[in-house]
């Protein structure tokens, strides 16, 4: 499910919910507002704290996995329709008895898996639980 609010109709929600840049004073300390931390054509959002970000500029975030990694639009993509969990490994540092030690662990990384709400069949609306 996509829906694209363009034109008059995004003017009309922009000044609602967004700060405006002739009251900037005043909507600086105005609850309930967003600010807008990004702007640009693509957004795909896996789980909190797990999104990819396209325009302009890039920005992602994925929960629990090293940046090291690289990931692209098209990893985040692939996970979103198909479905597949993105195995990482984790490398690191660990002391242990007075010794420095590494250690590898192999963990999901990008997962379409949601635990606060159900997805449905579409495999990107999701509605509540049934609990």
């Amino acid at each position: 499910y996509q829906r694209r609010v363009r034109g008059a109709e995004w003017e009309t929600v922009k000044r609602q919910r967004f700060p405006r840049p002739e009251h900037k004073e005043f909507d600086k300390r105005t609850p309930g507002l967003f600010k807008e931390e990004w702007s640009g054509d693509t957004f795909i959002g896996l789980n909190a704290k797990t999104y990819f970000c396209r325009g302009d500029q890039i920005k992602y975030s994925s929960k629990g996995v090293s940046h090291a990694h690289k990931l692209t639009f098209d990893d985040y993509r692939a996970v979103l329709l198909k479905q597949p969990v993105d195995n990482q490994i984790n490398r690191g540092f660990r002391m242990k008895q007075g010794n420095i030690h590494t250690y590898s662990v192999k963990k999901a990384g990008l997962n379409h898996f949601y635990v606060e709400r159900k997805v449905l069949d579409n495999g990107l609306s999701t509605t509540y639980l049934d609990i």
